[in-house]
């Protein structure tokens, strides 16, 4: 049988291995157009079997030309109960060409929006048309939006009431904009990131408080270039997220995400993950938010049995269940290295001293591999500061019984060597770990008869 002639059922089964293969979701735009189209280049019948296969013209890009444009949204007026998936990015259309193109948009957006179930959008510059266009128009199927704003468009591009307040499905919103919109009418916003800075870090309880009795996941990253700004007064009730799970804090000065979680009530949380800027206070102590973070899951010490700590020159990563916690010192104006040691020493022993946590397994990671010379940055650890850090965070835990090393091992094992036995009481197994799944027993190594 020649190929022409083989049935429809089996073309169907080609192109879903084929749209499997080479159309994943992230595939870039013109890759996208590229692939589905050449489906439709290979015989007549093939052609008609890709038009009818409506999962290819269920994606569009509004900056394609808008005779591709429509001849995807042609193919997918049979497929409209699989609803549409919508990418705009403004930054990627021609100047000359960026008027034309807006109001092009503009009437898509409005004439389509009720098909809408995912739609991402990225704006550079003012863009009228399209701000108007979701201003006004209804999303009654949308289930995932994602806007993109410069840091400084400070007016989030005269986008201020999206969908008119009317998204009765969305669960998702990724919004990285200067101002804050109101969320509270989104009653089935489920997941939640934003970009947070000095133009939005004031309201962020008032709009959480706005969306509390859905929010299961909420992830908030820093804006890159932060203005100096007074914290915020305490709200007199603090927000309660009942249903929050899981909460991701990055890119965030420690005061900052310190501030955040001493309001919000998580009584449900089971994932928190914060990666913070180590901050030098009035007092000219340096802050951690570790010790308010670390308590927040409310788990039972005995839960923690197993942390993994990781060292970095400008950096300290603290793990356990359900925990990841990262300080990085590296735009310090402090120059007091013994209180940087001891900083990190304490962050490293948290589990310890917080929630009095009793690890039976402990990994340690050392990523440092220079040695302090003239050169070196006041406030970097080198080789030379493992020896007094590895000491004192093993004095903090003296339930560990089996110790996993991993990276540049050699100063570690040398400095267990000249801590002795007092520094581990309860170990009795040492590895040598080269991979996640790979790794050497070296306990004899340790202390040689």
């Amino acid at each position: 049988m020649l190929f022409s002639e083989l049935p429809f059922e089996i073309f169907g089964e080609i192109i879903s291995c084929y749209e499997d293969d080479e159309l994943p979701f992230q595939i870039a735009a013109d890759q996208r157009l590229k692939k589905t189209l050449l489906l439709c280049r290979i015989t007549r019948r093939f052609r008609q079997a890709a038009h009818a296969h409506h999962s290819l013209w269920t994606i569009i890009y509004l900056h394609w030309r808008n005779d591709v444009v429509q001849h995807y949204l042609e193919r997918f007026q049979q497929a409209r109960r699989l609803g549409l998936s919508v990418f705009l990015n403004t930054q990627i259309s021609r100047l000359s060409e960026r008027m034309a193109d807006q109001a092009r948009w503009a009437q898509f957006l409005r004439e389509e929006m009720k098909d809408i179930v995912r739609l991402e959008i990225i704006m550079s510059g003012g863009n009228n048309p399209v701000a108007q266009a979701l201003n006004e128009t209804p999303a009654p199927r949308l289930k995932s939006w994602t806007l993109i704003l410069d840091e400084k468009a400070q007016d989030n591009n005269k986008i201020r009431t999206p969908f008119q307040h009317n998204a009765p499905v969305l669960r998702s919103a990724r919004i990285y904009a200067c101002r804050p919109f109101d969320l509270s009418a989104f009653t089935s916003l489920s997941r939640l990131t934003l970009r947070i800075g000095h133009h939005n870090f004031k309201r962020l309880l008032e709009l959480f408080r706005g969306v509390s009795s859905s929010l299961e996941t909420l992830d908030l990253k820093g804006v890159e270039e932060w203005d100096l700004q007074l914290l915020p007064d305490n709200p007199p009730v603090p927000v309660v997220l009942p249903k929050c799970t899981s909460l991701s804090i990055k890119n965030i000065a420690a005061h900052r995400a310190w501030h955040l979680l001493s309001n919000i009530v998580l009584p449900s949380l089971s994932h928190l993950h914060v990666e913070e800027k180590m901050v030098s206070l009035q007092d000219n102590s340096l802050l951690l938010s570790i010790f308010s973070t670390l308590p927040r899951l409310g788990y039972p010490a005995e839960s923690h049995d197993a942390l993994l700590l990781s060292f970095y020159p400008h950096s300290l990563i603290v793990e356990s269940d359900g925990y990841c916690f990262r300080t990085d010192w590296k735009e310090l104006d402090d120059s007091n290295r013994a209180l940087l040691l001891q900083t990190i020493i304490d962050g490293a022993s948290a589990a310890a001293t917080t929630i009095f946590s009793h690890p039976t397994r402990l990994g340690v990671v050392n990523y440092i591999v220079e040695s302090r010379t003239p050169h070196s940055h006041i406030l970097e650890v080198t080789l030379e500061d493992i020896a007094v850090l590895l000491r004192n965070v093993l004095l903090a835990y003296p339930s560990v019984e089996i110790l996993g090393l991993t990276g540049n091992t050699t100063p570690l094992l040398q400095s267990l060597r000249d801590a002795g036995p007092a520094f581990v009481p309860s170990l009795q197994t040492l590895l040598h770990l080269t991979s996640p799944t790979t790794y050497f027993d070296i306990t004899s190594q340790l202390w040689p008869a």
